[in-house]
This record gives C-alpha cells, sequence and structure tokens, in this order.
C-alpha cells in the first residue's frame, strides 16, 4: 500500500471514530461516575481544591473543566474541602446532582462540553501510536492504530468524562518516552538527559490519572531490565544505572503530582493520616512519624480505592455471579468486550509469537529461517543502503528485513510484558473484579502486539495488503454499524451481543446509566395506552427534576406478577378464567444495570424484596428492547391483587 492510500485509510478512520464519538457524547445521558466526575472537574478549577473525587487523581479532570469554567456557567453548590471527606464517602455524587437540578435546560449543553475536549484527546494520540514507535514497522503501527481508533472500549468510553480512556493515552506516552530513552542508550552515559526527564514527566502524567500506575511503577523495572537482556547483555553495573534512572524518574513524578495537588498537605506524618483501608492503616502504623512526601489528598485517594478492594464486590459473567471475585475476569471480559477483528488477530498472534520465539532462540531453527517481516534499522549504525531500504518499505508493501533482529525482539518483550503487569496487577486484585475499563493502560501494548502478528503473517504468506485491509475495515465497520450509537454497551457478537439475556457483563462495562435521554424520548414517541399502567425503573444520578419522565415507580406486587407471569411453573389456566374486565394491561420498564446487584446501582427508597425482585428479571426476555440497557416488559395483572403503594402514572 502506497503512502498516501495509508494516510487517506487512516484519516478516514480517523474521522469515522471521532463522528461515533461525538454522536455519542450528543446522545448520551450522563453515565454512572459522570455527574460526580463533572461536577469534581467543575470543584477543582473554580474552587482550587484537587482532591474532589480524589479515588482518581486530579490531571484529567482538568482537561474538562478549564473549558467547561471558560464556557460554561454551571450552578454548582459551594463545597465542603475535600479534606473533610472521610474514605468511602462520595459527596460529589449528590453534589452533582444538585448541579443538574439547578440547570435542568442546560446541563445537557455543559456535559457535551465537558466531553469534546476528552475525544480530541483520544484521537489524537492515535497519531501518537502511529509514529511514536519507529522500531516497529509502518504497517504493525497502522494496524495497531485502526484497532486503537476503532475499538469498542475507545469508541464507548472515550467520550465520557471519566479517566478510563484518558489512561491509555497516558501509557501510549510512557511507553514511546521509555523505548526511546532505553534505544538511544542515554542512560549509559548520561548524555541526552531531556530523554530521561520526558520518561519522568510522563510518569507523572501517569500518576496523575490512575492509581492504577502505582503499582506498575513499582514492576516497571522488570520490563527496562528485560528490554535490555533481550537487546544485549546486562551487567550489575548497568543493572543498578537502570533502578537509579527509574527511581530519578519516580522523582520528577513526585515533583509534577505536588504541583497538580497545589503543594498542599505535603510532609504530613503517615500516623496523622486518617486512613480507611487495612493495607494504609497498616502502612501508617509501621511508619510512624515520618513524613510522607506524597500530598495528603493523594494517599487518601489510594485508600479509598483500597477500601473499595477490601469489601470486594462480586464478579459476574453471562449470569452468573462469583462472590469472591474472578481471577480470569479480566482475560475474558476484554474477549466480551472488544470487537470480532480483534479476536481474530489475536488467535493469529497465539500462534506466531511461540514460533518466532523458537526462531530467535534456537539456532538450528535459526540458520533455515525465513527472512521477512518488520525491519529495525539503527539509522545510526546502518549503512546507507540499508536506510534507502527502509525509505522504500515505507512506500510499499513489500518487507525485506529480518524479525530475528534482536532490538526488534526487545521492543517485542517490552509489550508483552506491560501487557502482562497490567493484566497480572487487576487479577491479583479479583475481589474487584468489576470493570474491564480498568484494563485501559494495557489496550495500546496489546493493539501494537496485534500490529506486529498480523504484520509477520503478512509478510509471510505474502497476500495483498490492500485486500486484508478491505476484510478487515468492512468487518469493522460491520461491528460499528449493529452497536451504534450503543458502544459503551457493546458485546461481541460471539459472546451473544448487546441484546443477550441475561448480560455477559454488568455494571459499566455494560449500563452505566447511559441512555436516560433515550428513554425520554422513547417515552414521548409512545404514548401510553388507552387503559394500560406504565411504571419506570431506571438508575440515574441526574436530578429527577430535570429528567421528562413519569416518577411511577413498579411496587413489590407489579414486580411480583412480573415474575410469576414468566416463570416456568405458572399456567395459562388462571388467567384464562379471568375476563377482560379482571385484568388490566401493564408495561414496566427496567434499566438492566439494576438487576445486577451492585451495591451502587440501586433505588435508594425501596425496599429489600423489591431489589431482589428486579434482580429476578434479570433471566426475562423482554418484550421490547428501547437500548440493549433499557427493556420493557409487558403482561396482564389482576386488579384484584393489592397494589398498595403505587403511584399511577
Amino acid at each position: 500500500m502506497s503512502k498516501r492510500a495509508r494516510s487517506q485509510m487512516l484519516l478516514l478512520v480517523g474521522l469515522c471514530s471521532a463522528v461515533v464519538l461525538l454522536t455519542q457524547a450528543f446522545l448520551k445521558s450522563p453515565v454512572s461516575d459522570e455527574v460526580g466526575q463533572f461536577y469534581a472537574s467543575v470543584a477543582t478549577v473554580r474552587y482550587g481544591d484537587p482532591a474532589y473525587y480524589r479515588v482518581n487523581p486530579p490531571l484529567h479532570r482538568w482537561v474538562s473543566g478549564v473549558v467547561v469554567e471558560a464556557l460554561c456557567d454551571v450552578p454548582i453548590p459551594r463545597p465542603y474541602p475535600a479534606s473533610m471527606m472521610v474514605s468511602g464517602n462520595r459527596a460529589e455524587f449528590p453534589m452533582g446532582t444538585r448541579a443538574t437540578e439547578a440547570s435542568p435546560n442546560t446541563y445537557r449543553w455543559h456535559f457535551l462540553v465537558g466531553r469534546i475536549p476528552r475525544i480530541m484527546v483520544v484521537v489524537g494520540f492515535a497519531w501518537v501510536l502511529l509514529r511514536g514507535f519507529p522500531m516497529l514497522s509502518l504497517r504493525s503501527r497502522t494496524i495497531a492504530t485502526v484497532l486503537y481508533l476503532t475499538s469498542p472500549l475507545t469508541l464507548g468510553h472515550g467520550w465520557t468524562m471519566m479517566p478510563d480512556a484518558l489512561s491509555a493515552c497516558t501509557m501510549i506516552l510512557l511507553m514511546l518516552t521509555t523505548l526511546r530513552w532505553l534505544n538511544d542508550r542515554c542512560w549509559l552515559n548520561d548524555r541526552c538527559w531531556v530523554n530521561s526527564v520526558l520518561v519522568g514527566v510522563a510518569w507523572g502524567a501517569c500518576l496523575n490519572v490512575k492509581f492504577t500506575y502505582c503499582p506498575i511503577y513499582l514492576l516497571w523495572p522488570l520490563l527496562l531490565v528485560g528490554h535490555e537482556a533481550v537487546a544485549r547483555r546486562i551487567g550489575w553495573g548497568n543493572f543498578m544505572r537502570l533502578g537509579l534512572n527509574h527511581f530519578g524518574h519516580g522523582v520528577i513524578a513526585l515533583l509534577i503530582t505536588i504541583v497538580v495537588y497545589e503543594g498542599k498537605d505535603v510532609g504530613v506524618p503517615m500516623i496523622n493520616h486518617l486512613f480507611a483501608s487495612e493495607l494504609l492503616w497498616s502502612l501508617a502504623t509501621r511508619l510512624g512519624s515520618l513524613p510522607s512526601p506524597l500530598p495528603t489528598q493523594y494517599l487518601m485517594g489510594i485508600d479509598e480505592q483500597q477500601l473499595f478492594i477490601q469489601r470486594g464486590v462480586p464478579s459476574y459473567f453471562c449470569g452468573t455471579f462469583y462472590p469472591e471475585g474472578m481471577w480470569w475476569y479480566y482475560i475474558v471480559g476484554v474477549f466480551a468486550k472488544e470487537q470480532i477483528v480483534f479476536l481474530g488477530v489475536c488467535a493469529l498472534l497465539a500462534v506466531w509469537l511461540p514460533i518466532q520465539a523458537i526462531k530467535r532462540f534456537y539456532p538450528p531453527l535459526l540458520r533455515q529461517r525465513k527472512k521477512f517481516g518488520l525491519a529495525v534499522v539503527d539509522q545510526a549504525t546502518s549503512p546507507p543502503s540499508t536506510i534507502q531500504s527502509q525509505e522504500h518499505v515505507a512506500s510499499s508493501s513489500t518487507i525485506t528485513v529480518n524479525t530475528t533482529d534482536p532490538r526488534f525482539w526487545s521492543a517485542v518483550w517490552f509489550l508483552v510484558g506491560v501487557v502482562t503487569v497490567v493484566f497480572g496487577i487487576l487479577s491479583w486484585n479479583w475481589q474487584m473484579a468489576l470493570n474491564v475499563r480498568y484494563l485501559f493502560p494495557g489496550l495500546p501494548a496489546c493493539y501494537l502486539l496485534l500490529g506486529v502478528g498480523l504484520d509477520a503473517w503478512l509478510a509471510e504468506t505474502r497476500l495483498s495488503t490492500r485486500l486484508i485491509y478491505a476484510i478487515g475495515l468492512t468487518v469493522i465497520a460491520f461491528d460499528i454499524a449493529i452497536a451504534w450509537p450503543h458502544q459503551f454497551a457493546y458485546i461481541n457478537p460471539l459472546f451473544g451481543g448487546s441484546y443477550r439475556t441475561p448480560t455477559v457483563l454488568h455494571d459499566s462495562n455494560f449500563d452505566g446509566g447511559q441512555d436516560v435521554w433515550t428513554l425520554e424520548k422513547w417515552d414521548r414517541e409512545h404514548p401510553i395506552p388507552e387503559g394500560t399502567r406504565r411504571y419506570y425503573a431506571f438508575y440515574t444520578d441526574i436530578a429527577r427534576s430535570a429528567i421528562n419522565l413519569p416518577k411511577s415507580v413498579p411496587s413489590e406486587a407489579i414486580l411480583e406478577a412480573l415474575v410469576e407471569s414468566r416463570s416456568e411453573d405458572s399456567s395459562d389456566t388462571s388467567t384464562l378464567e379471568l375476563s377482560s374486565e379482571d385484568v388490566v394491561p401493564v408495561e414496566v420498564i427496567i434499566a438492566r444495570c439494576l438487576q445486577a446487584p451492585a451495591p451502587w446501582h440501586r433505588l435508594w427508597e425501596e425496599s429489600e424484596r423489591f431489589h431482589d425482585l428486579v434482580h429476578q428479571t434479570a433471566t426475562i426476555v423482554p418484550d421490547e428492547f428501547i437500548s440493549p440497557t433499557v427493556v420493557v416488559y409487558r403482561f396482564e395483572f389482576e386488579k384484584l391483587q393489592s397494589d398498595h403503594g403505587e403511584e399511577s402514572p
């Protein structure tokens, strides 16, 4: 494929991805965490307190908060200092609800303004992914960029005001700066210190977007040593130098963290922190009066995250709940949430990578290797003819170099290490195996590895690159079309799709309250039939006064009748004995997130029996799908049954 054709293809894919993200930003109501994040973003910029919604560091909130504060007049209530909040108390949620209540006619515009900068960052980093890894072939980077732009996770979360999609962007930045620093070998002679500082800046961005990067930072030296061990022999002196450089990167990240938190509460003795989690409290008691170099609210955010892990949340997959969690949740979850092309190329990589590893390390096979794929050309040491050959490769479909180059394999090892570390950290804490979106930091490395695998396969089989691109983009376009505009709730069709009953996944993998506006539109277009009762059970953090839906919640008797009408033991004889005057048609509209026993997806004013009945409806096939996450059940309700507490629509 020519350079011009490749550029045109990527431009078209990027524009299509931006359109899909923008349409969702315009059509979709705030997801569960987004109301609190929106309030925290505005409060951070307006009042200078960066510790709101502290379970996530504040850097990502500046992306939206600055723009919203400049263009909108959001009537948020003046908050009390974040330092007054105890761990686990999400005061941002009710404050955000009050903000939507105070601006019922403009809050949609406020959220759209806050979402657009996120979309620009997410789509813009596709260019960084394409241009930032010259040790890999242009074709493999092109494949990775397409997978990144068209991933249902990117398209489903890239428009929200949550930090997850941006954590993938910071990982791209971290991998880019780290590999450039290692390949330039600046750490061996302390020259080109700028590259080393850039690695520290990248760490500062990562650690102030998601706390997931804290354990990643601790394990990162293993990836550095592995990269150098594959590329060249590394002695004890170089090993120590790598460690010292990594420590220096952490110091730079610490300084950035202090600046992000505006220098507040630095140097507070550990024992003076009001930790609630067992891990942080145990650490504080051991360290005693030792001052902390980190801001207090940064540590309190880690404490709040650890508190949720300590409490644990049941994992869910395909209708089955696992009270103790699932260590394999993220492995199967990423396949359920990713597109068909992702699954297909993963199968290819699972075959190709072990074979290439054997060729790399087993000399008899190495001597008989086929020379194909994935050039690694060091322009500082390669002869001019090699450089000219690489320039020719960039504009043609012919691959002329060798995958056995150790510098290429060091990059592959590094990418495999990134994926392993991210998956390993999340799987280790399986008590909180809840959201596939936590995997975002590991996804860019996944896409690059898939690009490497498909590139090598294309070079070996000598198939037409244009043909493979055409087939792949056709499947991707079909995948996007059948899910649009519900990419947030996307489930791979091979796992049953988004409309499967019961759902494959739950919580923010599937439904976060994003279809309330869709329900409003459907309710306007479908007036209640004469003589029919309609009830609504949906979840949102938007103020009810800002939603144009009747406040008609089904009673326990209505839900019991619904469950009984669809149970296998129920018979039709009792219904046949009743005349039309003895029954009333009923429509019950339920948000499918309420069918999962997540502690925060509840209608708090309702009883435990009410929620148990809603959970039982999870296995009932709906009569109509308003969206993948909002469904309608229709049945006839006996008038003689007691139905106290109902509010007529």
